[in-house]
C-alpha cells in the first residue's frame, strides 16, 4: 500500500509540475505578444 501512496503522490507531483510549466510558458507568449504588439 505504502509504494502505491508514493506512487500516486509522484504523479501528483508530476501534474502539479505539468500545470505549472503549461503556465510558465502560456505567461512568456503572452509576453512575446505583448512586446510585438508594443512595436
Amino acid at each position: 500500500m505504502t509504494n502505491f501512496c508514493n506512487l500516486s503522490d509522484y504523479s501528483h507531483m508530476i501534474d502539479i509540475f505539468l500545470v505549472v510549466n503549461m503556465i510558465k510558458k502560456n505567461e512568456y507568449l503572452v509576453h512575446i505578444v505583448q512586446k510585438i504588439n508594443a512595436r
